[in-house]
């Protein structure tokens, strides 16, 4: 069986690393800017468009070249001007790009969100059509809501056991939800163990399913030597 790699701490700041190095050679940071959209002119702001200080003064930006990155401190909706097309919320502290929509001879330029910038939470997630079984060797433990997950039980008669699985029933918006235990015996009182439970996913959508894989999978770390390969390519 092929062993899957999975991207730990010391792998994300590996990347981190590796990021930074090409950023500063592809992009121009301009520092810290304002996305003003039509609710948000006022005297200060007196059209929408990006706006930054100069000199402690707010001034709107117009000239702009491809590789300009903003750090945009407002939340605000996209617009027109924006690869993404317009009315997408996006929340305060997101990096913009200037990019050519355009050629060389014809330029068009547009802002352009850089990675993890959109906030998802007015889109609906995409259910499965039939609720996904993953677990063939054991059979998941039920529960109305995760408040009703027990957090301890007495050692002698103790049901729950180390990476037990339960499942979240019902009709409410948790139904679906997958956890897994962790029991340990409790430090003052050895008769008693404490269990806390860490979610992994869900069986009833698709993003869900994917952080459930994701969890069950038998991995280990991906290396720096892998990581740097993978930006040589």
């Amino acid at each position: 069986m092929a062993v899957i790699n999975y991207l730990n701490l010391a792998g994300v700041r590996k990347i981190a690393s590796e990021v930074k190095k090409r950023v500063s050679q592809m992009y121009d940071i301009k520092g810290t800017a304002r996305y003003i959209n039509d609710d948000a002119v006022d005297t200060t702001f007196t059209s929408t468009g990006l706006w930054k200080q100069v000199s402690g003064v707010w001034t709107k930006v117009d000239s702009f070249k491809v590789g300009y990155v903003y750090n945009i401190e407002n939340s605000f909706t996209t617009d027109a001007d924006f690869v993404e097309g317009a009315g997408n919320k996006v929340t305060g502290g997101t990096n913009i790009v200037v990019v050519n929509e355009g050629t060389e001879a014809a330029p068009v330029l547009k802002f352009d969100l850089l990675a993890n910038a959109m906030s998802l939470e007015a889109y609906q997630l995409k259910a499965l059509t039939t609720p996904a079984t993953v677990f063939t060797n054991e059979t998941p433990t039920v529960y109305t809501a995760s408040a009703d997950l027990p957090t301890t039980e007495d050692v002698a008669s103790a049901t729950i056991t180390d990476l037990m699985v339960a499942i979240i029933g019902g009709s409410t918006a948790e139904a679906g939800d997958v956890y897994r235990a962790s029991v340990t015996v409790n430090a003052s009182d050895e008769t008693k163990n404490d269990i806390t439970w860490v979610k992994l996913g869900d069986q009833l959508t698709v993003e869900g399913l994917l952080s459930l894989l994701a969890e069950v999978t038998p991995n280990t770390p991906i290396t720096d030597a892998e990581i740097e390969a993978a930006f040589a390519d």
